[in-house]
């Protein structure tokens, strides 16, 4: 995300947003978490897409991606 950002690819930052939040889901172990994501995926996409492309919204986004990261490698929430 960090490589998209500075080259501003605004797909790219979507893109991958959608999979590292599609990537906790999928990992869950929970079947109903993962078919209401499911159900909801495409309005998910549909809100992503109208986001404002503004550099401190992805900062922040990255910021909150790279807590949950850490907390999973520390081991202080389950993987």
């Amino acid at each position: 995300m960090a490589l998209a950002r500075k080259t501003r690819n605004w797909t790219a930052i979507r893109q991958l947003d959608e999979a590292f939040h599609k990537s906790i889901v999928d990992h869950c172990d929970n079947a109903y978490l993962q078919q209401a994501h499911q159900l909801i995926a495409s309005k998910i996409a549909a809100l992503r897409a109208r986001l404002p492309e503004r550099d401190d919204q992805v900062d922040h986004c990255r910021q909150n991606h790279a807590t949950i990261v850490g907390l999973v490698r520390d081991g202080r929430i389950a993987p």
